[in-house]
């Protein structure tokens, strides 16, 4: 069961916790409103760890998202973790 969003959005700009998803009858994900300002410049929604879905503000995945670049290639962990994030 999925608890409903306990600590909202962290200093890092990432959402902490868990939320009961609910959809809009167009099948469109309802985020909680007091997210809306933050996201209103756009969402990466990225496969998580352990079935999660990692959603984060665009400034935010691409400051993640430059720092797994960093990764070594020919490290096969890393190259896991990135498709695994990026897919």
């Amino acid at each position: 069961m999925v608890s409903e969003l306990t600590h909202g959005l962290g200093p890092t700009g990432v959402f902490l916790g868990t939320f009961t998803p609910r959809l809009d009858d167009k099948g469109r994900l309802i985020l909680p409103s007091k997210f809306r300002g933050r996201l209103a410049s756009g969402l990466v929604a990225t496969r998580g760890l352990d079935r999660c879905v990692f959603l984060f503000p665009v400034d935010e995945f691409m400051q993640v998202h430059d720092r797994l670049r960093k990764a070594p290639l020919e490290n096969k962990q890393a190259r896991d973790y990135l498709r695994n994030f990026l897919g």
